[in-house]
C-alpha cells in the first residue's frame, strides 16, 4: 500500500511530498504460507527418509528424485518470497535452515539404505 502526503511548504516554492509503504495482508499470507509449506515439505522428506532407514518400508530408487528435487526447491521458493529477504533473517534461522537440513538428512538416510538394501545388478 503507498500513501504519499504532502507536507508541510517551506519559505521557498519547494513541494515536499512523505510517502507511506506498508505491505497488504496478502503479502505477509503468502510469506507465512511459503514458510508452512517449507516444513509441510520438510516433514515429508523426513518421513520418507525415517521410515525407509527403519526398514518400514522397501527402498524403491524412484523416491530419490523427488527427496533430490525437495532439496533444491526449499531455496527456491524461499527466493520467492514478497520482497526476497537477504539470507540470515530470523524466519531462515527459525525454519528455512533447518527444513533444509532436515531434507537433506532424509535424503542421505534414504540413499544409505539404498545402498546397503537395494537391489542387486
Amino acid at each position: 500500500m503507498v500513501r504519499a502526503h504532502a507536507e508541510r511548504e517551506s519559505a521557498s516554492d519547494d513541494v515536499r511530498l512523505r510517502f507511506d509503504l506498508r505491505r497488504t495482508g496478502a503479502h505477509a499470507f503468502f510469506a507465512l504460507a511459503s514458510y508452512g509449506a517449507m516444513v509441510a515439505l520438510a516433514c515429508s522428506a523426513l518421513t520418507i527418509g525415517l521410515i525407509v532407514f527403519l526398514g518400514r518400508r522397501k527402498p524403491e530408487a524412484t523416491l530419490i528424485g523427488p527427496l533430490g528435487a525437495i532439496v533444491f526447491s526449499l531455496p527456491v521458493l524461499r527466493n520467492v518470497l514478497p520482497g526476497a529477504p537477504p539470507l540470515g533473517v530470523w524466519a531462515d534461522m527459525a525454519i528455512f535452515l533447518w527444513a533444509e537440513l532436515a531434507t537433506v538428512i532424509s535424503l542421505s538416510l534414504f540413499v544409505l539404505t539404498w545402498a546397503r538394501q537395494g537391489p542387486r545388478p
